[in-house]
């Protein structure tokens, strides 16, 4: 059944079922809507720019809500004469790359055909637009030409059918999710400080600058040879994931979704094949053997669980002595001040690749067992705190685009909207 179908209080539209109070428009009734100017052959040419005119582009809209400060290009009067300048407080939408990204921009500016410009008529609020053309994404993306690069034109974007409210309810739909974009901002700030004071944390205690209360002994300067035994793991292709059975770690995943310490697996194999895999342990550190930069090679993970696991192939397992390291320490050092050191192992060119043989020689100065437990536990705890806000925000980002998708399409109202409907019939 069609979302509000026969709800007291809904009317049927084209679009759907929307209040009795909203009306049905073209987008183009509500906005002016114009594509960008800047032609292909001035684009190139130096002459146009070095101005005071900021010229956007499409990568200069964050798909993160707002603009990204980076703009490389400024136009000056001549290229503003084959442009055109938009004013202040205008949406932007992106029609080619990353198509029905929105923002809005708080300075006068230019862009390209790329982009598309919006700015609302009278009585519209232009937050209110912003938040139903975000809404509008997937429709947009739906609606693409497949050439060689996915883009959609005036043609598609001007007749999108609008669910209008009246602009008191613009206002406070408005009002809503600014809220929601205020708790969002400020989490993110938040995480941003603690990120920094983790950073600084990680640049003292593993460099020795600074010491923990209660430690004095001195460190030793150490090979990871003279720490435990080096292995390498073995090859487990994506076709063999499963979606349950043993845990496993592919090289890839160091990269992507892992941070010093492995706190969780996304991949998984059946019985037999993890039979035949190499097995990981606790206090063993798995660095990525190959990827696709010298500055990112031997990127670590330390695992410090005791659930069975495996790692695929492209992993260099190092199983740390227990008496004389922790892993977990090993991979806070190694990708943070030992980086510089293990950059210059890697070798080939389109693929880079590191060997045990020069992992084995890496040298380290190694504070003592015990205050190695004290840092790693110190820079876990930061950790921690740091995944706690990130989960708090990916949550408070998920409940943002919930009310955004329904309170723009009039699924869900505000409480104070709710009965305009029956009151206006009671008065009747």
């Amino acid at each position: 059944m069609p979302k509000n179908e026969h709800r007291p209080g809904y009317k049927k539209a084209k679009v759907g079922w929307i209040p009795d109070e909203w009306k049905e428009v073209a987008l183009e009734d509500i906005a002016q809507i114009e594509r960008g100017k800047f032609s292909a052959r001035p684009r190139n040419d130096p002459k146009y720019y070095g101005g005071p005119y900021p010229f956007l582009q499409t990568g200069d809209v964050s798909t993160s809500d707002g603009i990204v400060y980076s703009y490389s290009q400024t136009l000056n009067a001549s290229g503003l004469a084959v442009s055109k300048l938009f004013p202040s407080g205008t949406l932007l939408v992106t029609i080619a790359a990353n198509i029905g990204d929105v923002a809005e921009v708080p300075f006068d500016f230019a862009c390209p055909d790329s982009l598309v410009a919006v700015q609302a008529n009278e009585n519209i609020h232009r937050f209110w637009l912003k938040c139903f053309l975000k809404a509008k994404k997937k429709y947009f993306v739906s609606k693409a030409t497949q050439n060689a690069q996915a883009n959609i034109n005036l043609q598609t974007i001007r007749p999108t059918l609008v669910q209008l409210p009246p602009l008191l309810e613009q206002e406070a739909i408005a009002a809503v999710l600014v809220c929601w974009d205020k708790a969002i901002r400020h989490l993110e700030v938040k995480i941003g400080k603690r990120r920094l004071v983790k950073q600084g944390l990680m640049q003292k205690l593993l460099s020795g600058r600074i010491r923990l209360p209660g430690f004095s002994k001195p460190w030793m300067n150490t090979r990871l040879e003279g720490l435990g035994v080096f292995s390498k793991g073995a090859g487990i292709s994506k076709e063999e994931l499963s979606t349950k059975g043993a845990p496993c770690i592919r090289y890839g995943e160091i990269y992507t979704v892992h941070n010093f310490v492995l706190k969780e697996f996304h991949s998984f194999v059946n019985p037999a094949l993890a039979a035949i895999s190499v097995k990981i342990t606790a206090n063993d550190l798995l660095f990525a053997g190959s990827g696709e930069t010298a500055e990112e090679i031997g990127k670590s993970v330390a695992y410090m669980g005791d659930v069975e696991a495996y790692a695929g192939g492209d992993i260099i397992l190092l199983s740390v002595n227990p008496v004389k390291g922790r892993a977990d320490y090993l991979s806070y050092y190694l990708n943070t001040i030992g980086r510089r050191e293990l950059n210059k192992l890697g070798q080939g060119q389109s693929v880079v690749h590191i060997y045990p043989k020069n992992l084995s020689k890496v040298n380290l100065a190694l504070p003592p067992l015990e205050e190695q437990q004290a840092i790693a536990k110190v820079l876990a705890t930061a950790d921690s705190e740091i995944d706690t806000l990130e989960r708090k925000l990916a949550l408070f980002k998920d409940q943002k685009k919930f009310l955004l998708n329904n309170l723009v399409a009039g699924t869900i109202r505000l409480p104070q909207f709710c009965n305009h409907g029956k009151h206006r019939k009671a008065r009747k």
